[in-house]
């Protein structure tokens, strides 16, 4: 995916082709725009000349759903491009995102992101608050006692993650 490196699974680095296709399709999304062409090339029948006159992104949305359909379907690789779109594009968010009920006016984040299995330890969930990886309306959230002042609140987690907490 760098260019540099080998792919491989220990790198983190690679496209694995029984992946899910949301992954499939976010990793092919992260491939730069010089190392897409090579992409295009290597693992299409593409015209490459074509390609060359598209914008970069949505070249590489085209790479993305191309190889996506590949090994999914293309209605699942353009539900993907879809879910892409709206989630990073246009800063939607995603109506699949686990959800939380809490009677309480606050919450400990740690608590809630380790118990929906958005970290993988309590630990991850405190740096992600201490580096402000966590964001509310596109404001970091800073410490682990989160006051609910809406009925239902809407978390970003890191970059692809999300949690709707519902206030009762």
């Amino acid at each position: 995916l760098d260019g540099k490196n080998k792919m491989s699974k220990s790198l983190g680095n690679y496209v694995g082709i029984t992946e899910n296709p949301r992954s499939m399709f976010g990793k092919i999304m992260s491939i730069s725009d010089e190392l897409m062409i090579e992409y295009f090339r290597m693992l299409t029948d593409v015209n490459i000349e074509d390609i060359k006159t598209m914008h970069p992104k949505e070249a590489k949305l085209y790479l993305a759903e191309t190889l996506t359909g590949y090994y999914h379907s293309l209605s699942v690789a353009k539900k993907e491009k879809e879910f892409f779109e709206k989630t990073f594009s246009k800063r939607e968010i995603p109506s699949d995102v686990p959800v939380y009920t809490s009677a309480e006016d606050t919450v400990d984040l740690v608590e809630i992101l380790y118990g929906a299995k958005l970290v993988g330890s309590k630990n991850e969930a405190r740096r992600l608050l201490k580096q402000k990886g966590i964001s509310c309306d596109y404001k970091p959230v800073l410490n682990k006692e989160f006051k609910l002042t809406q009925r239902e609140t809407t978390l970003k987690i890191g970059k692809k993650k999300f949690i709707k907490i519902i206030h009762r």
